[in-house]
């Protein structure tokens, strides 16, 4: 009688045992200050990362390697992080007034059509290749 009980006793604790490890266990975090840091943070990187796409989309810069004004529009190709970009200058004479020169490097403002083609409105020269940056001197 006494191996009787002991049998059922192990036998109740193993389906005890096999019961607990089946439930699933709920736990209840309370909510951190650091989670909330976390959202924050995300949302900023993520508007930061649409203004960069944004002004990405709005201009874009790069060192001239061809000009061609005798097409109308007028294009250049510059070299930029993503390659050989074709920019359409809609503004016919903004390449003069700007003295633009193979090996300048540029910032144009206007609208991305694509990947390898800008539709330029606006043009700056960053720097005039040749021209040193550290030679303030005008004997």
């Amino acid at each position: 009688m006494r191996d009787a009980g002991f049998r059922l006793s192990r036998r109740s604790a193993l389906i005890a045992l096999t019961a607990a490890l089946a439930v699933p266990s709920i736990g209840y975090a309370a909510p951190s200050f650091d989670d909330d840091k976390d959202k924050k943070g995300k949302k900023e990187d993520a508007k930061t990362d649409k203004q960069r796409s944004e002004r990405d989309d709005r201009q874009t810069t790069g060192q001239v390697l061809e000009i061609d004004t005798l097409k109308s529009p007028p294009e250049m190709i510059i070299a930029n992080t993503d390659g050989r970009v074709t920019v359409r200058c809609l503004k016919t004479d903004i390449i003069a007034l700007n003295s633009v020169r193979l090996g300048d490097h540029v910032t144009v403002t206007g609208e991305k059509v694509s990947e390898i083609l800008f539709e330029a409105q606006d043009m700056s020269v960053d720097g005039h290749l040749g021209d040193d940056p550290d030679d303030d001197d005008d004997d």
